[in-house]
């Protein structure tokens, strides 16, 4: 049912016939109601929907790192966290068509936004028992990096469709660490990505891609 609180040319807050009142931006509107259609959807449409579907999927496991890492921005008015700005990035730009199946273009993926200047990543390669050793440069200085400055790996396998999240890998100073691969982690394909981060986490660098590993191709005893 609907309610007129502010007299007969007040705005109308709820249903009407095949109409709805809302209020948007301060201000009392009145639009139609969605109607149903029996038209199929047009190739477009379903390009659109499968495109929106892989992009949901891809970051449903990191949705909470990328809202705690992205700038909140203000855009005709509404408020954009990180995963909203992402997935729009993804959905405009993120997706390539190959052998006739829609998929995420890895670099055009950025899980942080941010001014710390990142040490670069030099290596990635595997090591036994399930390890990955990674190392960085860290002759990339400025005012706002520290000796401290701690170092997050993001994997993402695409076989499982899923995010691992490895913080605390290693300080700027250190170089270089490993890391352990899931122990679920036995087939795919594995992306990589870093952020930097100040040790008391009110700073961290933007994210850089640096490509994959394939688990067919770790050794091991």
């Amino acid at each position: 049912m609907a309610e007129i609180k502010d007299g007969i040319l007040g705005p109308i807050k709820g249903k009407v016939g095949t109409v709805v009142g809302v209020k948007y931006r301060g201000k009392g509107i009145i639009r139609s109601l969605p109607q149903k259609s029996n038209k199929p959807a047009t190739e477009a449409q379903i390009k659109q929907r499968n495109k929106l579907t892989i992009v949901v999927g891809f970051l449903k496991t990191i949705r909470t790192f990328v809202n705690a890492h992205y700038p909140i921005k203000i855009v005709d008015g509404n408020t954009k966290i990180g995963y909203d700005q992402i997935r729009s990035t993804l959905m405009k730009e993120g997706i390539v068509i190959t052998d006739d199946t829609l998929a995420i273009r890895a670099e055009k993926v950025i899980l942080s936004i941010g001014p710390l200047p990142p040490a670069p990543i030099s290596k990635i390669s595997f090591l036994k028992n399930r390890k990955i050793k990674i190392q960085w440069d860290n002759s990339t200085l400025n005012g706002l990096t520290a000796a401290d400055d701690t170092l997050t790996i993001l994997m993402f396998n695409a076989y499982e469709n899923k995010f691992e999240v490895i913080e605390h890998v290693g300080t700027r100073e250190s170089k270089y660490n490993s890391i352990a691969i899931p122990d679920e982690w036995t087939t795919g394909v594995i992306h990589f990505w870093s952020v930097w981060t100040t040790i008391d986490q009110s700073m961290y660098s933007t994210s850089l891609y640096h490509g994959t590993l394939e688990l067919a191709d770790m050794e091991v005893d």
